[in-house]
């Protein structure tokens, strides 16, 4: 179902679903013991991408914010090679969804999804389900595609932002 408890579980805390859900876990980045160790670029595809990660060219790099256009938007950029400051609200999770795809969880609590006719993103804080394919995405090494749209790869615009073009001029 599209049944969520609405906000993060700390250790310890019950959740009684009234139907069959799917619980995920929510990962956190590398570190050794309780220290941040920083971020590493992504070179070799692992087998299962769930984890936490920052969305970057190397030169820019996504800042956690959405910048609205009326009900869809984009993902705001900043100047950053992400390196060892951690930048904790601006990592997205992906985590998997049944054998279909990832869903992205941005730092604002919201699952992004892309079309198949648009350089916006739409968002929705209820839980991707495996039948919710527009906010499934495919990770690999040299991009983000989405599972719907497969033209559709996360792009950094060259101007202000990161959208979901299906002619990306930038990594």
């Amino acid at each position: 179902t599209n049944t969520s408890p609405g906000t993060f579980l700390d250790a310890g805390d019950t959740y009684n679903p009234t139907s069959d859900i799917t619980l995920y876990a929510v990962y956190s980045t590398q570190e050794a013991g309780d220290a941040f160790t920083g971020y590493a670029k992504v070179t070799t595809a692992p087998d299962d991408w769930s984890g936490k990660y920052l969305l970057s060219t190397g030169t820019y790099t996504a800042n956690g914010a959405y910048d609205s256009n009326g009900a869809n938007g984009h993902l705001v950029r900043e100047t950053y090679t992400p390196g060892n400051e951690e930048k904790a609200n601006w990592e997205f999770t992906l985590a998997k969804v049944g054998n279909t795809g990832y869903s992205i969880l941005f730092p604002d609590g919201s699952y992004y999804l892309g079309y198949a006719s648009s350089t916006n993103f739409a968002r929705s804080t209820t839980v991707v389900q495996s039948d919710n394919v527009a906010y499934l995405w495919s990770p690999s090494t040299s991009g983000i595609t989405n599972v719907s749209a497969t033209s559709r790869k996360i792009a950094d615009d060259g101007t202000d932002d990161f959208r979901p073009y299906s002619s990306p001029s930038s990594g």
